[in-house]
């Protein structure tokens, strides 16, 4: 008895063999902002990454700069803009 195999359409899914390896950075685009401005010895400086929203931006970096346990450097927010400010 052959084998019948039912073909239905997927509307959103598409079949693969494997799923390919994934290589993930092992820094953000958030850390690198704040690599750069750590090296950069600035006192204020104005994130000029506009892609994202600025509140994102704001947010994010608050958080890595908390986890990463950085005192010295505060995240404003002014309109649309974001500023980083060396504070010691």
């Amino acid at each position: 008895m052959p084998e019948e195999k039912e073909e239905r359409e997927l509307r959103f899914l598409t079949p693969v063999q494997q799923i390919p390896f994934g290589r993930r950075s092992r820094t953000s685009f958030y850390d690198d902002i704040i690599k750069e401005f750590i090296e950069s010895n600035l006192k204020y400086v104005e994130v000029k990454e506009l892609s994202r929203k600025p509140v994102t931006v704001a947010l994010t970096l608050r958080e890595k700069i908390k986890n990463r346990d950085i005192r010295n450097i505060k995240v404003l927010q002014r309109k649309d803009k974001v500023y980083l400010e060396r504070t010691g």
